[in-house]
C-alpha cells in the first residue's frame, strides 16, 4: 500500500496512519537524496522554469506544515504530492536536456587507512557522500584543501622555490643505542 492508497483509507486508525506516514516520509527522503545525487543539492529547481520551481517550493512548504501539524492523514497527502513534485522536476529537467552531476574526484589513502576524496564543489561532495560507499571516506572540496594548504606557508614556499618537491611524512626515530648508552634522566 502506498501513500495514495492510504489517502483513501479513512478507516485506518491514527496509529496506523502515523506508521504509514513515517514509512512514506522515509521514501520521500530517499527520493530527495536520489534527486540530489543526480542533479546536485538545491540545483534541480534552478534547472526548470520559474513557475514550476515556484510550485515545487509551495508544495515543500505545504508538506513541512502538514508534518509539523501532527495530522498523519494530511501528512500522507502532502508527502505523496511532494514525491510527485520531485518526479515532475526530474522529468522536466531531463526534457530540457539539463546536465546531471558527474563527480570528478581524486582519491588517496591517509596514513590511518582512511580514504580522502577531493572533489570540485559542494554538489560533487554531496554526490560522493550519498554514493553508499562502505569505506572510511572523508570528502574535501577543492576550496577546503586550498584553505588547509594556506595554513602551512612553508609548504607553499617550498612548492614555489623547489620545482617538483614532494611532501613526505617525516618521522624522527631515536636509535636504540641512544637509550642503551645515553645519560640517565636526573629525577
Amino acid at each position: 500500500m502506498n501513500a495514495t492508497d492510504t489517502i483513501t483509507d479513512r478507516s485506518a486508525s491514527k496509529e496506523e496512519l502515523t506508521k504509514r506516514s513515517i514509512f512514506e516520509l522515509n521514501r520521500l527522503d530517499a527520493l530527495a537524496r536520489d534527486m540530489e545525487r543526480k542533479w546536485g543539492v538545491g540545483r534541480l529547481p534552478l534547472l526548470v522554469a520559474d513557475d514550476l520551481s515556484g510550485r515545487f517550493f509551495s508544495q515543500h512548504r505545504k508538506t513541512s506544515r502538514a508534518l509539523r501539524s501532527g495530522d498523519p492523514q494530511d501528512s500522507l497527502e502532502q508527502i505523496a504530492r511532494m514525491m510527485n513534485a520531485w518526479r515532475r522536476l526530474d522529468a522536466e529537467a531531463e526534457r530540457l536536456g539539463a546536465k546531471t552531476i558527474s563527480p570528478v574526484s581524486i582519491e588517496t589513502n591517509l596514513s590511518d587507512g582512511t580514504v580522502m576524496v577531493i572533489v570540485r564543489d559542494r554538489d560533487e561532495a554531496a554526490a560522493v557522500l550519498n554514493g553508499g560507499d562502505s569505506r572510511q571516506v572523508r570528502v574535501f572540496m577543492a576550496s577546503e584543501v586550498a584553505r588547509l594548504i594556506e595554513c602551512v606557508p612553508g609548504l607553499i614556499e617550498t612548492k614555489r622555490t623547489r620545482s617538483g618537491a614532494t611532501i613526505k611524512l617525516a618521522k624522527f626515530e631515536m636509535p636504540d643505542y641512544f637509550w642503551e648508552y645515553g645519560d640517565e634522566i636526573p629525577f
